[in-house]
Parts: structure tokens; sequence; C-alpha cells
């Protein structure tokens, strides 16, 4: 007969490990596969594309690559949706935000952190990962002003396929405030097959893709720092319209390729 517990053994804490493994792991010290990408590395990339979804696919590995739609829906990390957070906050609370990559202008992002493997800690959305995206302040390069700019087009079709970009940034600080100001404004222009026909946006993707698109982004974000903590506002606004004059038709033959038709 076993004596009775005394009351400080009954007082004793006791750790409860449940697990789904075959032997216990202490959550701290599961192996994880995270990748960050640097400032540096987005500005490389950013004289190829200034998409953050392409940026990515080319960086981080287990990304695909965008769909090159509007939407950008269907990227995805390692075959599941990632969930999207800008400094930390989740970009949407009651649906995968996936899709949400684009929504930022790559000029204001200072550093991205991809976790791989699924999460629970933010909600809904992390089957495949997080994405985390930080953005810049400006008290780490105050008082700055920037513009850039940029050409694309084909050397066919110049005048249908002609697009540009251009990007001001403003940085400042005074005191213990510190502000960053960011717009810009990209065109594509038409989009070319090898053989010299034009791609018109409905046959590349059935939620539209990026040709005859105009896209304004707007960025501001105002930091506070009192004693050991930050007040931040942060706002981002992106707006694309797409205005085309073209849409594609199968033709009757079925050796001949769809082709696009003017309105």
């Amino acid at each position: 007969m076993e004596a009775p517990a005394t009351q400080a053994e009954a007082e004793e804490p006791i750790d409860l490990v449940i697990t789904a493994t075959r032997t216990a792991e202490n959550p701290e010290e599961v192996p994880r596969s995270v990748t960050v990408v640097t400032r540096d590395q987005i500005e490389e990339q950013t004289s190829l594309s200034r998409n953050l979804g392409d940026i990515l696919g080319q960086l981080v590995p287990g990304l695909a690559p965008p769909t090159q739609s509007l939407s950008e829906f269907g990227q995805s990390l390692r075959g599941r949706n990632p969930l999207v957070l800008i400094d930390g906050v989740p970009q949407s609370s009651n649906r995968n935000a996936f899709r949400n990559i684009e929504t930022i202008d790559p000029d204001v992002v200072e550093r991205i952190e991809v976790l791989r493997g699924p999460t629970a800690i933010y909600g809904d959305g992390a089957t495949g990962g997080i994405i985390n995206i930080i953005t810049r302040s400006g008290a780490e390069e105050p008082n700055r002003f920037t513009v850039d700019g940029g050409l694309t087009g084909s050397l066919s079709h110049f005048d249908d396929s002609l697009g540009g970009n251009i990007q001001l940034l403003r940085t400042g600080q005074s005191g213990k405030f510190d502000y960053i100001l960011s717009g810009s404004f990209e065109k594509v222009g038409g989009l070319f097959d090898a053989e010299g026909d034009r791609i018109p946006p409905d046959l590349l993707s059935s939620q539209g893709s990026l040709a005859d698109t105009n896209t304004i982004n707007l960025f501001g974000k105002i930091g506070w720092d009192f004693g050991p903590d930050r007040l931040q506002l942060t706002v981002n606004h992106l707006d694309t319209d797409q205005n085309t004059d073209f849409y594609h038709r199968p033709s009757s033959e079925s050796r001949v390729p769809q082709v696009a038709r003017k309105l």
C-alpha cells in the first residue's frame, strides 16, 4: 500500500507534454528553415522586376513564382499557402492572404523573413509558412530624398509595349519622431510572344495579366519612440487599373493558335 502524497508533493508543478510525433520535443528547439532577404538583395532584383512576388520567387527556395496576374493568386510556399505579414501584422484575419505580397512597394522594404513550415501562431493561412515583410524606418536614413525610374519595352513593338516606372522616397527625423513617405507609378505596356504576336491580357490568366495596366502605390509610416517602447502608424494603398483594347478569340481551325482581336 502506497503512502499518501504530502501537501508539498501535491502542489509541485509538473511538465505536461502533448506531441503528435513519436518523441517529445521542445517547440523552441524544433528545426525550421528560415530565409532572410536583405535590403541589398531587394535592390539588386528591382533592376529586373519591381514586383515583390517576382523578387521573392527568385530568392526564396520553395516559393513558387507568381502567376503574373492582377491578383497574384496561386503563389505558394512548398506547395501550400503562406501567410503574409507586414511588420508582424497579418494582412487578413478571415481568409488566406498570400496574394498580398504585391501590395507593398519594394523601395520601402528593409528585409523579408520567410519561415517555412506550418504555424498556428498567427491564425488561418499559414499552412505553408510565414512571409514577414519588415518596412524601413525614417530614423535609419534621416533627411533623404530619392527619385528613381526606368523604361521597358519590346524592340520589335516599341510603341505598343512601352512602359515604365517612377518612384519617389522621402525619409526624415525630428527628435523622437521619424517618418518615411513613398509614392510610385508603374505602367505596363502590351505583351508579345516570340513570333511578334500580341498576347491578350485574358489569355495568360483567367484573372487577367498585367498587360496594359497602370499601378499607383502609396506608403507612409510615422514612428514615435518614447522610452523603451515605440508607437507606429502605417498606411499603404495600392491601385491597379487595366485599360486594354484587345481580347482573345479561339480560331475555328484547331491548328491555328488563338489570336488577339482588337475591340
